[in-house]
This record gives structure tokens, C-alpha cells and sequence, in this order.
């Protein structure tokens, strides 16, 4: 509606009545969100310090105006998370400024779109490593051009993922140490890059998600992986892996479940087929006895999953989602009623939910 209008200095008395009713001294916000063409100085407004000077969560982009990032700083002393989007062109280096300025920043977000301004990202990065003592959890959507994820000593969450173009690139993890981490979350790293990460913990991980890991041989490296997470990891709660079928991925995967004695929730990815009679035997002999939540990316027969929930007896009702099983209504409502599955989920697709830990 406000593009209809024609006279130019009328739709700018409108567009500031409008701010107005958000920044004055009446109101105070703790989350900002700033789209990428917001082109006002916020520290000009009346009220505005009122407004932002409790602001704990800050979105933008980092090819924000000049002048807006100035204002930020001027305002905004106390932010706890920082969700960036660098951009390929034109980034301001007032966010390094706006990022020196913090006080208690504990969580940030770096979203990469591209390579081209290597010099902005090193800046940037060194500027977050200000904060080293501060920060405990840490995302980023591409490689590090620097050793920052080193420099976080006290990290509890990290999260990283790569590209293809990334593969033999992750040297910025080399020699680091992270004896606090309880999170780890990782997507299109090399297999190398995993296990270093996982070696590097202390013991305190509670929950580690992968998704397509690089250079992994099916027949040796997921072994491996899971080797080191039940040597590395006996307080976790929550595990996303791929197992591919052989008798020796089974067999050390039945290893972690005889180690892992705090495992809650269990999430398993494949693109092998494998046996599901045998894989549901491992789970109903090693299971620990906090485990009932299950998700799987495949489906098996109705004639494996009948005869899990018969050897499932006596134990915790079932939590379960599968990629799709057809016709499986009849006999999930049989075991509903008698108490083996409490509920169920025939849909974990690779949209929304199939990340991560969402036993609804």
C-alpha cells in the first residue's frame, strides 16, 4: 500500500510515524533482526536507547550501512548472540567494531556465502577471538580462514559444516582442543576432521550429529567412528550416525551401546541396505536402559518391525519415526494399546525435523 503513493515526502512522514511506534521510550526489546536494505540510523530516534540497550540477540547481515553498525554500537553494549551473514561484496568493517564493543558475547553464528573477501573474514574472526573468554558455542557454514575454533577453549556447542570445494581444506581444526565440548554438530567435513574433533573432547559430550561425512570407506572408517565415540564419549545422550550393514560395523555399533549406558535418543542414516532383524537384535540385547527414543532415515518390513516391538516387551514404550513403512497403521495401534510404542511418526523426510532430535 505504501508504494502506492506518489508524493515522495509524504511516504517518508509515514514510514517514520511507523518506526515511532516501535522505538520509543514505552517499549524495550531483547532481539533485533535487521534485513539487508534497513538503511535508518537507530540511535537517532528518540527512546532508542531505551529500546535497544537490553538487546541479548542481534541478526544481520555484515554489509549492513555504516551508519547503522555506528548506531549498534552506540546502543547495544550487552549482546550474548550474534547471527551474521557475510556476504561476498561490500562488508562493513563496522561490525568488527560493533563486535569489539560487546561485553558477554557467549554464542555466534557465522553464516558464509563465499570466499571473495578473505580479508574481512580474517579481520572478523579476530575480532570474535577477543571474546575467547566468553564464548561457548560456536556455528559456522564454511571453513575458518583462521585457527579461531583453537581459540575457544571453553566451547560447549560447536557446529561446522563444509562443501564439497572444502574436503581437504580443514587444516584451521588441526591441534585443537576442546575438553569442555558437550555439543558437536557436524555436516560435509572430512572423515579425518571428525575423528580429530571427536579426540580432541574430554569426555563431557552429550550429544554428536553427523550428516554427510567425507571420505568415509564404509567397510573400515565407520567403524573407526564409532570406536572413537564410545572410547571418547561415555556420558552421551544423543547420537546421529550413518551405519551401513557389515559384521563389523554391527559389531563395534553394539560396543557403543554396551558403553554408552546414558544414551537417550538414537538416530540411524544409511544409504546400504541392511539387515533389520539383525540390527533390531543388536538394539533389543545392548540397548541401555535410558534408550527408547529411535529414529531411522530407511523403513524395514512389517515383519521385522512386528517382531522388534515382541522382543521390545518390558521395557520403555517406544518414541519412533521411519522414512516411510506403507500399510503400518493396523499394527502400530495393536502395539499402542499394549504398551510397547507410545508414539510414532511414519514420515522423517530430509525437510523439516530430520536433523535433529525431535521426538514429538
Amino acid at each position: 500500500m505504501i508504494k502506492s503513493f506518489q508524493d515522495k515526502s509524504k511516504l517518508l512522514i509515514i514510514k517514520n510515524e511507523m518506526i515511532n511506534l516501535f522505538i520509543n521510550e514505552n517499549r524495550y526489546y531483547t532481539h533485533l533482526y535487521i534485513s539487508y536494505q534497513f538503511a535508518y540510523q537507530l540511535h537517532l530516534f528518540p527512546g532508542a536507547k531505551s529500546c535497544f540497550s537490553r538487546i541479548q540477540y542481534l541478526n544481520c547481515s555484515t554489509s549492513i550501512k555504516n551508519e547503522l553498525s555506528d548506531g549498534l554500537l552506540e546502543l547495544c553494549k550487552s549482546i550474548k548472540v550474534l547471527d551474521l551473514f557475510i556476504e561476498a561484496l561490500n562488508n562493513n568493517d563496522g561490525i568488527i567494531r560493533l563486535i569489539r564493543g560487546q561485553r558477554n558475547l557467549s554464542k555466534i553464528c557465522l553464516t558464509t556465502h563465499s570466499y571473495s573477501d578473505v580479508y574481512f573474514c580474517v579481520a572478523l574472526e579476530n575480532s570474535l577471538i577477543e571474546h575467547v573468554n566468553t564464548v561457548q558455542y560456536f556455528k559456522l557454514t564454511k571453513r575458518s580462514n583462521t585457527k579461531i575454533i583453537s581459540s575457544f577453549v571453553n566451547l560447549r556447542g560447536l557446529e561446522v559444516s563444509g562443501c564439497l570445494n572444502d574436503v581437504l581444506e580443514w587444516n584451521c581444526l588441526d591441534d585443537v582442543s576442546l575438553p569442555y565440548l558437550e555439543i558437536l554438530r557436524v555436516s560435509k567435513i572430512p572423515f579425518n576432521t571428525l575423528i580429530s574433533l571427536i579426540e580432541s573432547t574430554n569426555g563431557l559430550l552429550t550429544e554428536i550429529r553427523t550428516n554427510t561425512i567425507f571420505n568415509v570407506n564404509v567397510l573400515n572408517d565407520e567403524k573407526i567412528i564409532t570406536k572413537v565415540i564410545h572410547q571418547k564419549c561415555p556420558k552421551l545422550q544423543y547420537l546421529k550416525i550413518m551405519l551401513t550393514y557389515n559384521d563389523n560395523n554391527l559389531s563395534e555399533f553394539e560396543s557403543l551401546l554396551n558403553k554408552c549406558n546414558y544414551l537417550d535418543g538414537l538416530f540411524i542414516t544409511g544409504n546400504v541396505e541392511f539387515d533389520w532383524d539383525e540390527l533390531f537384535g543388536v538394539l533389543i540385547k545392548s540397548s541401555p536402559i535410558n534408550l527408547f527414543k529411535f529414529k531411522f532415515s530407511d523403513a524395514p518390513s512389517l515383519e521385522s518391525l512386528k517382531l522388534f516391538f515382541d522382543n521390545w516387551k518390558g521395557r520403555r514404550p517406544l518414541l519412533l519415526q521411519f522414512g516411510h513403512i506403507d500399510n503400518v497403521e493396523d499394527l502400530i495401534e495393536e502395539y499402542k494399546a499394549r504398551g510397547i510404542v507410545k508414539k510414532f511418526n511414519n514420515n522423517v523426510s530430509f525437510g523439516e525435523g530430520f536433523e535433529g532430535f525431535e521426538w514429538i
